[in-house]
């Protein structure tokens, strides 16, 4: 009788050590995701939307909506966050508790920009592209790996399960 194959484990994630991330780079991440984030909520708040606390925004299959997020959004989140003990929550965030995110302060580009109000929504993506943008130059300038992916798949990873099949998501922490 032949031997069955066994199902193939996620790839293990690389995790930054302290000697795979050294100080300076892991200060360089923080500052420059911050100030992205601070200058990006300027942005937003410019445009002006209106959020009326529904608290559906993270209940992507009721708003058929697939969060994306980069590589070095899911470090920097890595760095308040122990990734691989974010609970599983199927479709939705896992950080949506009691209908709010509880990681507001550290949540991901897409959830920065993404507002229910249709005054807003044909701002968005042009608001969101330069800020990704400004994402994409910090990875080249630390010379960071990047990729872009849905962001459940990201933390699916980092727990240890599958991601979506054909997703290819890289995560590391930052400890």
């Amino acid at each position: 009788m032949p031997t069955p194959t066994p199902t193939p484990t996620p790839p293990p994630i690389p995790a930054y050590t302290p000697a795979g991330l050294p100080p300076a780079t892991r200060g360089a991440l923080l500052e420059g995701m911050e100030r992205i984030y601070r200058e990006l909520a300027e942005d937003v708040a410019r445009a002006g939307p209106v959020c009326i606390l529904r608290g559906v925004c993270c209940d992507f299959a009721t708003m058929d909506y697939v969060l994306y997020a980069s590589s070095l959004e899911v470090l920097y989140l890595g760095c308040f966050i122990d990734l691989a003990r974010v609970r599983d929550a199927g479709k939705l965030c896992p950080f949506w508790l009691e209908r709010r995110c509880s990681e507001h302060a550290v949540r991901p580009l897409g959830c920065r920009v993404y507002f229910c109000d249709p005054r807003y929504a044909a701002q968005a993506p042009e608001i969101y592209e330069r800020h990704h943008r400004r994402i994409r130059e910090l990875a080249d300038r630390l010379e960071l790996d990047y990729e872009y992916a849905p962001f459940l798949d990201f933390l699916a990873r980092a727990g240890g399960r599958a991601a979506t099949p054909g997703a290819r998501a890289q995560v590391r922490t930052c400890t």
